[in-house]
């Protein structure tokens, strides 16, 4: 028996005893030793009168599923590799689990991907069969969707695209300047002439009136049953102008005075109306794996950063951009791409030449002096959130630059930005096309498979979000707002 990915190829050497039984061995590739012990060859006799197909599925079927202990999940632990059940190793997990608050405990531990990792195999992690060695099949982090070579060979469950959200202060204008402005706020210009018009008109009437008959008064008031007409024409310009007009115009000029004042921005997509944009991301952002990397030497860290940003827009550079929105993305990618290569030392072919900027420095040894503005001229900059100082020094000018982050922390980062003496207002808005990508796991395809099971069955019912949720509450990202305080 040979395995395939879902499929197995079966050969057999047609044996035949006396009575007619043909003798098939299977092998079990998931053998072991000890409390969940199996034998390594089972032994298949089919009799004329057996279904001899229905048979070996059925001896195939209990042996893939056991598929269920020969799987693990490597974790990120202190910049260090781990099985989880190494990690795990220190906790009383029967108490974890009897325990209300236990998940708090395995957040803590954990990252994000090691945590749902818990949760899929939570029923083989206690056991701690070492006696398998690393195991067979490995759960995998959330990641992008894999290369068109090995997609036939994975399960790829889709978790949903990664979303981000911008802040800038770049041509921020208020639409109503204070108390002055609020006089002429509650009618557009176009009521105010209409406004106007009307009163030359009723005045001109009254004069032309007034001026046939020889009698006018400084008050403006027609004496005589002559002057009903005039009377009338006040009348109804009395209860307009002077009780529904005067008392929508104290209304709007209420609200406008007390409503907060309204800012508007002259873009409606940062990226695509903006020429010559820079954006700055966290370190973190892009990553994928979730490596620590505030321990890692300045140079090792600005290179897996602009690594990962390659890998993120180098698909983007490549598109031809034929619609506006998408040219501005292309543009940037494109910019960004070629200024990394140069920085990298890759090539337009991939390969990697070893002569670029980074190369240079590296030769010097990982510790050796960083300067930061090697990468000044890159459209993307890196920023971490122990830098808050920086984040506002490069927004505050208001210039051509913006912050990209996560729409959680971009919604939580905005009201701290909008606090501060010079009164500098900042807004918001969502991108979903420079960084974003679709996000998953790529299982690798195996038959009766433990792992994709129970992931299916978790998002499916909703507990995934939940643990998304519980593991967000216990593991809040420090971000800016942390560090400047």
């Amino acid at each position: 028996m040979y395995r395939t990915g879902l499929r197995e190829a079966v050969i057999v050497t047609i044996r035949t005893t006396n009575d007619f039984v043909t003798r098939i061995e299977y092998h079990n590739a998931y053998h072991m030793t000890g409390i969940y012990s199996s034998q390594r060859w089972y032994r298949i006799d089919c009799r004329p009168t057996d279904d001899c197909f229905m048979l070996i599925k059925s001896v195939g079927r209990n042996v893939s599923e056991r598929n269920k202990y020969f799987w693990s999940s490597s974790v990120h632990k202190d910049t260090k590799i781990m099985r989880i059940n190494d990690v795990l190793s220190t906790v009383d997990l029967g108490k974890v689990r009897a325990s209300r608050n236990g998940h708090l405990e395995i957040a803590n531990l954990l990252t994000f991907n090691g945590f749902i990792s818990y949760w899929i195999l939570q029923d083989v992690i206690p056991y701690n069969i070492t006696h398998v060695g690393w195991a067979s099949h490995s759960f995998p982090p959330v990641q992008k969707p894999p290369s068109h070579h090995i997609a036939h060979r994975i399960t790829y469950i889709s978790l949903g695209p990664q979303r981000f959200s911008y802040v800038t202060c770049y041509e921020v204008q208020p639409i109503n300047s204070g108390h002055l402005y609020a006089l002429v706020t509650p009618f557009d210009w176009a009521t105010w002439a209409c406004i106007v018009i009307s009163f030359l008109l009723c005045l001109v009437i009254c004069l032309f009136i007034t001026a046939k008959n020889g009698l006018f008064n400084i008050d403006g008031m027609a004496m005589g049953d002559s002057f009903s007409g005039v009377r009338m024409l006040i009348a109804i310009r009395v209860i307009l102008v002077g009780t529904v007009l005067s008392n929508w115009y104290t209304t709007i000029f209420t609200m406008e005075m007390i409503v907060p004042v309204t800012y508007v921005s002259t873009w409606n997509n940062l990226v695509q109306d903006v020429e010559g944009l820079q954006v700055m991301i966290p370190f973190s952002l892009l990553d994928e794996i979730e490596i620590d990397t505030s321990n890692m030497s300045d140079i090792s860290r600005h290179a897996y950063f602009f690594n990962n940003v390659m890998q993120r827009l180098v698909g983007l550079s490549g598109g031809q951009g034929n619609k506006r929105q998408l040219s501005a993305y292309v543009k940037l990618a494109k910019n960004t791409v070629n200024f990394l290569r140069s920085y990298l030392g890759i090539g337009t072919d991939g390969r990697s030449y070893g002569n670029g900027t980074y190369n240079k420095q590296l030769a010097m040894g990982m510790n050796a002096p960083y300067d930061r503005n090697t990468f000044k001229k890159s459209p993307v900059q890196p920023i971490s959130h122990r830098e808050p100082n920086l984040l506002l020094k490069s927004l505050s000018t208001c210039g051509k630059v913006a912050f990209i982050d996560t729409k959680d922390n971009i919604a939580e980062l905005t009201p701290f930005l909008n606090d501060n003496k010079r009164r500098i207002k900042y807004l918001r808005g969502d991108d979903d096309i420079l960084f974003s990508v679709p996000r998953g796991w790529q299982i690798l395809s195996v038959r009766y498979n433990y792992g994709l099971k129970r992931l299916k069955v978790m998002i499916t019912s909703g507990i995934l979000s939940h643990w998304e949720m519980l593991y967000s509450f216990q593991n809040h990202r420090k971000g800016f707002t942390h560090y400047a305080n």
